[in-house]
């Protein structure tokens, strides 16, 4: 008897694997947990970074730093505060894991002009497939980690990078239910990552 691929009758095999659903398609919320946390005999992907989320008040505005000049409504970005880091607006930092990827730099949409001094350059797009329960806006951040060689976060935690993100699709198949969320991101090229040694603050 041949192979039933369209489950008229009842199958005698499995093709989706862990899914728990009784429906024809797989469970994408829970293959994309699989993805990032590993389940036999599919090893973890996920990478543990950070969201930096933007403080905000009771009407979704942005809460500024005191750093933040009054007549410019600029902060200084050429020395260190203490407390946004030169964002210029207060913000929380909380880790996640997600699974990131380079688009490829041949197509019009995977890089930004950018303007400087010396002329146009082109930052290349990176991807972030992130958990559907993590609270992210296109406000917040992205933030890389330094990991040790197994992927553990060195501790005290240290920055590597952050992303600036450009927009984010929230992913949903059935019945609407959120699967997870793509951000799509540039560089941010900020002054300090972390906080400077003395030597650093001239």
């Amino acid at each position: 008897m041949g192979t039933n691929y369209w489950r008229t009758g009842t199958p005698s095999k499995n093709y989706y694997g862990s899914v728990t659903n009784t429906g024809t398609e797989p469970d994408m919320r829970q293959e994309f947990a699989n993805t990032l946390d590993g389940r036999w005999p599919e090893v973890a992907k996920g990478q543990t970074g950070a969201i930096r989320q933007m403080r905000r008040t009771s009407s979704s505005a942005l809460i500024p730093c005191g750093c933040v000049n009054t007549l410019t409504h600029e902060p200084d970005k050429d020395r260190w505060c203490p407390i946004c880091f030169g964002e210029g607006y207060l913000w929380d930092e909380e880790f996640a894991t997600f699974y990131r990827t380079l688009e490829s730099s041949e197509t019009d949409n995977a890089t930004r002009a950018t303007l400087l001094a010396a002329g146009l350059i082109n930052i290349p797009l990176v991807v972030f497939y992130i958990r559907y329960s993590t609270e992210i806006t296109e406000n917040d951040k992205i933030v890389i980690l330094q990991l040790e060689n197994d992927g553990s976060v060195v501790t005290p935690y240290k920055r590597k990078a952050i992303y600036k993100i450009e927009a984010i699709w929230d992913y949903r198949a059935d019945g609407g239910k959120l699967e997870y969320y793509k951000a799509f991101t540039h560089l941010d090229h900020v002054k300090y990552l972390n906080a400077p040694g003395y030597e650093d603050l001239d």
